[in-house]
């Protein structure tokens, strides 16, 4: 097993073209806004369906999955769609935004465009419910996620990073996307958080501050 010390002296060899890129980091790193519908069709090709008005319908309609026992996010957002006429459109999650502002116990102005560049979406050959952001193709962000996502690194213990399903690169358009697995049970509604959970947690924290109190 590989050692945090291990890990920092490891180059990231994808990330030196960001490095020694004259392009501005700011802008390189900031958050964008895509237009969703263009990649729609990319995004099938690899495996990957975006959220529809006709998946937020189904959902809250299944047998068990009343929209009186959903959170208000959820509720508002069934609301929304449910007078719609074009199933087929996509379906942007603003119940995000609450999520986040939850997350960093910011306030709303500093958080209000951050679900643009996330999706809800559904990988088709398992049927599991995915998040995909977009990211400047050239920031540090996508260079660190391919870092952590290939072995050895990907399959170290203390590597807990949620897993990457697919990483999809636009250079025309200088966009990646990151496919990655549904975020942790405590967004998910109907599964609250288990004492398991905490305790992996809590194993995490302690993972990490240990090698750096020795350093």
């Amino acid at each position: 097993m590989q050692s945090p010390n291990d890990w920092d002296s490891l180059s990231l060899s994808s990330s030196t073209s960001s490095s020694n890129s004259s392009i501005d980091e700011e802008d390189i790193n900031s958050r964008i806004s895509p237009t969703w519908e263009k990649y729609r069709c990319l995004l099938h090709r690899r495996g990957f369906g975006l959220e529809t008005i006709r998946d937020v319908k189904e959902y809250h309609q299944c047998p068990g999955k009343g929209v009186e026992t959903h959170y208000n996010d959820y509720y508002s957002r069934y609301k929304r769609v449910s007078s719609s006429s074009d199933d087929s459109a996509l379906c942007k999650d603003r119940g995000l935004v609450r999520i986040l502002l939850h997350v960093f116990h910011s306030s709303p102005e500093r958080h209000i465009t951050k679900c643009d560049n996330l999706f809800r979406g559904t990988h088709y050959c398992t049927g599991r419910k995915v998040m995909v952001k977009a990211v400047h193709l050239r920031g540090r962000e996508f260079d660190i996620v391919r870092f952590l996502s290939n072995p050895p690194i990907r399959h170290d213990p203390m590597n807990h990073c949620i897993p990457i399903l697919d990483l999809i690169e636009v250079p025309k358009d200088d966009v990646g996307f990151i496919v990655m697995e549904e975020w942790s049970s405590n967004f998910i509604p109907e599964t609250p958080c288990c004492l398991d959970k905490f305790l992996d947690a809590l194993t995490q924290c302690i993972e990490v501050s240990i090698p750096q109190s020795l350093q």
